[in-house]
């Protein structure tokens, strides 16, 4: 198997805390990322928790995900 460096995932997720990066993930797809952070967002997350995604090459933002007190608000590009 053969082992897969981070320029072989275009998807970056940032997560923010208190306007602070305090973490960043790579992907491979953008259905993985979503579905991971997600994941993490619940179980580790903290009320006002700002995961960006973008993507990798291009730079420009494809969406975010908001942890608030027992929700997750979700804004992404294809729903404006």
């Amino acid at each position: 198997m053969t082992e897969r460096s981070e320029h072989d995932r275009p998807i970056v997720a940032t997560w923010h805390r208190k306007n602070q990066a305090i973490g960043r993930r790579h992907y491979a797809r953008l259905d993985t990322a979503i579905r991971r952070i997600t994941q993490l967002a619940v179980l580790e997350g903290e009320p006002r928790d700002v995961v960006e995604f973008a993507h990798r090459h291009t730079g420009l933002q494809i969406g975010t995900i908001r942890v608030g007190v027992g929700k997750l608000t979700t804004n992404w590009i294809w729903e404006k």
